[in-house]
């Protein structure tokens, strides 16, 4: 049996218990995550994915994350928890030269949105300070979520007659699973609807398909497996 059939069947659960005896509580987190993303089950990427639950479960001993990244459901993939554990790429094993060059960078762009998320959780008054703001060039328009005057996220468009076709919406990494991303787009929809436009067309994984779908848009049907093309009157 190849590696898909294998993430696809009932013997997943099987080679998951066989394979992760040591991190019972995350069984089921490991099944979704490879069932979902089609991961190859190999001795390989066990190897990994252990190497990512141990450095977890240290930082979570040391208390480096927020308390909403202490249940391991807050990651809804493998890349997303070792964007959590690895912040920084020059501190991954055999890094590039590259990453060592730009990682400084990184570390100090996310440095300053960890302080920012900080002052965010600690304001009685942070959904207060809560608004969006939007920019065109061009066919393209943006709408970005700020919190005192801070860009949290953003969703782009382009416009074509009384259509908009979704570019991609993105709310940084701290800020997520707060209701932000629902708020922007909400916010957006209705901006759009103003303008006069008609119908929004969007395209989403099966991983953003609930958030686009509770947000009024239809599926329609797709030739590509894995994804979902979408559309919203308006």
């Amino acid at each position: 049996m190849n590696w898909y059939k294998l993430s696809q069947s009932d013997q997943l659960q099987k080679w998951v218990q066989t394979n992760f005896v040591e991190f019972p509580q995350y069984i089921n987190w490991i099944v979704k995550t490879i069932r979902e993303r089609g991961y190859n089950p190999t001795v390989t990427s066990a190897k990994i994915i252990k190497e990512l639950l141990n450095q977890y479960n240290a930082l979570k001993q040391r208390q480096e994350f927020p308390q909403r990244f202490h249940n391991i459901n807050s990651f809804e993939t493998l890349d997303e928890l070792r964007d959590a554990v690895y912040p920084y790429k020059d501190l991954l094993p055999n890094a590039s030269a590259d990453d060592k060059k730009w990682a400084p960078k990184i570390r100090a762009q996310n440095d300053k949105e960890y302080k920012l998320y900080q002052q965010f959780e600690k304001d009685p008054q942070k959904m207060n300070k809560l608004y969006v703001t939007e920019t065109a060039q061009q066919n393209d328009i943006f709408f970005v979520l700020r919190y005192d005057n801070n860009p949290l996220g953003a969703w782009r468009f382009t416009i074509e007659n009384t259509v908009a076709h979704d570019k991609g919406i993105s709310i940084s990494k701290y800020f997520r699973r707060q209701g932000l991303g629902s708020m922007l787009g909400q916010e957006s929809i209705k901006r759009l609807k103003t303008k006069g436009i008609k119908k929004i067309i969007a395209a989403a994984h099966s991983k953003s398909l609930p958030f686009v779908q509770r947000l009024g848009f239809q599926e329609e049907q797709s030739e590509y497996p894995g994804r979902f093309n979408l559309v919203l009157d308006l």
